[in-house]
């Protein structure tokens, strides 16, 4: 009995044992496991880097379906067969109307998605117009969102009065026509204080608050011009609150409208990036954001809701803005990351709108929409998270990260490339396969032909492909089933729209390259700023004029703090510096404030807060001339000159902690206590035979960012 009862104690003892060691063994592999798996924020990333080949071809065809669109007298058109069209459009109200986009492949002028159009063609160029720039894209993209944007204050004639259609479309679709051959009236639609129209009202002050900081620092004029108009219609808008379905009941065949407060909320997001007035802060963070959004619930970013859109919009505000964020602030960042965590096919709040193969499938009609406008606000939000170095995307229990929603972007943007069950392209003109009879009166008409209103439907009916390539034309897309019937009468899946054009641009854009979408300063609050760092290089000009300095390298290296330039990041430059070898020149530290409503990509050179910044004031001087040779540099090199202010000399100057490539030297000489000017000398002695005397200003191109 003794024994038994000696032998039972050591038993239980040994199974204690065991488990704790298991329990222990657990915890460790955990452990582990959670440290393993936790997400490192990267580095802030730098200016746009490598292109990829297949996103960059996409994207320059992608562009061309906007000149295929325009209606009006054509500029340097490309498209070899439009011609001039819609030329009086308007002129029944003395309006010019000429210009603007025809929404699909009919005639139609239809202002709510047109002005939608505007307002993501805009958010594109604000986040990636760098990255469109690489690839010679920029350009296009501001040309054609201006042919959009004249039109939309020409369709403003007074404050509260906004013409939303040109066209009668019943009249339109019943004739199948070249738009330069049209004949039949052309009658104009209205909204105004008699028969309000909120939601199109708002989207087109949306359009015009965000293309007035597209051209704030290239036509000031202009962008201002935008931006009355954009804030007489919000005014309109919200003062008049009624749908356009309900007050002009036609509209609800082909753009009917579910409801007017996310555009309220979309465009009062704009006005306040577009102006800095916090009263528009205040108009979508307070009671107006309560009563037209459902927080945390995701919804679909489209034509018809920008819910999903104002969500991550204002997110930014949270990531690059002041941290003491309101609640209501809080709330759009909450329900932004739903909507990130409902897009991402691992998480466990995943959508189950998709297709086999992994595209977000939402409706038969126009199903391409919603993935590629999804993909486009994953790879913003993927910048957003990357530039403000968040780490990880909480989806319930589960981590994600910036990477994760850049994969998800790229699978709906391979997905419409040619990486489908089809092994097709759905972007016309992309690829070896693409749809070759899409529904598109311009495209299905050979350009000598002239046929009448009815006889042109032999042409819709025809066995032959379009005699005209769309080019860039993205179709409606797959059924759920991921079949697609090539057919021009097969409108549901042919149809191309402007609308479609601006969210597969804005999502190429966003995956052309790798950049941080800080460095297109897109940052509200006047107290966030970020240390920019330049590299430049002198070139000789072919004609003899002058010397130009450019600018090859600019990198972003931190926001809000008083000392980001001796970030680990700029250790990078010094790999630069020795590839350039005798093209590095200068590295300049500026201290920048970014997306202000007032300076839109103002370069500051002073500040009134010296505590917490030491901003350089450059001037390129004679690098070797009679008066200064014998004091400027001791070197065998030439000498190239940077004064800055000594407001600060008890910090540590910001230039010396740059790493410089090897032959490149300094002197710095700045008297402790002063304010006045210091230089710092900096000579490369492989430069000497390439170099000649740069004179007391340094002639300003478009590509030099020196202020002399």
């Amino acid at each position: 009995m003794e024994k038994r009862k000696r032998g039972g104690c050591c038993g239980w003892f040994l199974v204690l044992l065991v488990l704790g060691a298991a329990a222990f063994a657990v915890f460790v592999i955990m452990r582990h496991k959670m440290l393993k798996s936790e997400p490192v924020a990267a580095p802030v990333p730098g200016p746009p880097g490598a292109v990829t080949k297949k996103y960059a071809d996409a994207l320059k065809i992608a562009m061309q379906f906007f000149d295929v669109q325009k209606s009006g007298k054509l500029e340097n058109n490309p498209i070899s067969w439009r011609g001039d069209s819609g030329l009086k459009d308007g002129s029944e109200e003395k309006l010019d109307l000429s210009k603007g986009m025809y929404d699909a492949g009919d005639h139609m002028k239809f202002g709510f998605p047109m002005a939608f159009t505007g307002t993501v063609l805009s958010w594109a160029i604000l986040e990636y117009g760098d990255q469109m720039k690489v690839v010679d894209q920029l350009e296009p993209a501001q040309n054609s969102l201006k042919w959009i944007t004249d039109y939309l204050i020409n369709a403003h004639p007074t404050d509260n009065v906004l013409y939303i259609q040109v066209g009668n479309p019943k009249v339109d679709h019943s004739c199948w026509t070249r738009p330069e051959d049209m004949t039949e009236r052309r009658p104009l639609t209205q909204v105004n204080t008699s028969a309000p129209g909120t939601e199109v009202a708002a989207e087109t002050a949306a359009a015009l608050a965000a293309a007035s900081l597209v051209f704030k620092t290239t036509d000031p004029t202009y962008s201002s011009s935008l931006l009355k108009h954009a804030v007489q219609l919000f005014t309109f808008a919200d003062k008049y609150r009624e749908s356009y379905s309900i007050s002009i009941p036609e509209v609800q065949t082909y753009y009917n409208s579910t409801g007017y407060g996310d555009e309220l909320l979309w465009a009062a997001s704009w006005l306040y990036h577009a102006t800095g007035d916090h009263a528009y802060f205040d108009y979508v963070t307070g009671a107006n954001g309560d009563d037209f959004v459902e927080w945390a619930k995701p919804t679909w970013f489209s034509w018809d809701n920008k819910l999903a859109g104002v969500e991550v919009l204002l997110s930014r505000v949270s990531f690059f803005g002041s941290k003491d964020a309101s609640d209501g602030l809080k709330k759009y960042k909450i329900s932004a990351e739903a909507v990130m965590c409902n897009l991402l096919p691992k998480s466990p709040s995943a959508t189950s709108s998709r297709t086999q193969s992994g595209l977000i499938w939402v409706s038969e009609w126009d199903a391409l929409q919603h993935p590629v406008a999804s993909a486009f606000l994953a790879i913003v939000y993927s910048d957003y998270m990357l530039s403000s170095r968040t780490a990880k995307l909480w989806c319930g229990g589960d981590i994600f990260t910036p990477q994760d929603l850049r994969e998800f972007a790229i699978s709906q943007a391979d997905y419409v490339l040619g990486n489908n069950p089809m092994k097709m392209s759905y972007l016309v003109g992309y690829g070896d396969k693409y749809p070759q009879y899409v529904h598109h009166r311009g495209a299905s008409i050979p350009a000598d032909e002239k046929p009448g209103c009815k006889e042109g439907f032999t042409w819709l009916d025809s066995d032959e492909p379009n005699p005209n390539i769309a080019m860039g034309a993205l179709v409606g897309g797959p059924f759920l089933n991921e079949s697609y019937i090539d057919l021009r009468n097969n409108s549901m899946q042919g149809e191309p729209t402007t609308y479609n054009s601006a969210v597969i641009i804005a999502l190429l854009s966003g995956l052309v390259t790798t950049s941080s979408v800080i460095s297109l300063a897109n940052v509200v609050a006047s107290s966030v700023t970020i240390w920019r760092v330049e590299l430049y290089y002198i070139v000789r000009e072919i004609n003899g004029s002058p010397f130009r300095v450019r600018p090859i390298l600019p990198v972003w290296v931190g926001y809000g703090a008083p000392d980001p330039i001796s970030r680990p990041q700029c250790i990078t430059l010094r790999s630069h510096c020795v590839a350039l070898r005798s093209h590095c020149l200068i590295i300049i530290p500026r201290f920048t404030r970014l997306w202000r409503a007032q300076d839109h990509l103002d370069e500051l050179e002073n500040t009134s807060d010296r505590s917490h910044s030491n901003p350089i004031n450059v001037a390129l001087l004679s690098s070797i001339n009679s008066d200064s040779q014998s004091s400027s540099s001791s070197s065998s090199g030439d000498v190239i000159r940077l004064y800055r202010s000594c407001h600060d000399v008890s910090r540590p100057d910001p230039i010396s902690s740059i790493p410089l490539s090897p032959g490149l030297t300094r002197r710095i000489s700045c008297a402790p206590g002063t304010d006045t000017g210091s230089e710092q000398v900096l000579s490369d002695p492989h430069m000497r035979d390439s170099w000649e005397i740069i004179r007391s200003t340094v002639r300003r191109d478009d590509d030099s960012h020196i202020r002399h």
